[in-house]
């Protein structure tokens, strides 16, 4: 997923954000690098996040990249 600014994640640290279970952030990517992610890491506009999970999650988690 792209990160866009007024997305409901943008921001927070990882740990704060209701991720579905039976999905995790498995890489973040900034600046042509990526990020093995951890609680405190934050997500923010124009990241690209590598999420797995199960496919009926990936709605939920979606919403959380779209702009307010």
């Amino acid at each position: 997923f792209l990160t866009e600014k007024g997305a409901p994640i943008v921001g927070k640290a990882l740990k704060e954000i209701p991720l579905a279970p039976g999905a995790l952030v498995s890489a973040i990517v900034r600046r042509g690098e990526a990020i093995v992610p951890r609680g405190d890491d934050t997500i923010e506009p124009g990241d690209t996040v590598v999420v797995v999970g199960l496919t009926e999650k990936m709605d939920q988690v979606e919403m959380l990249f779209q702009p307010a």
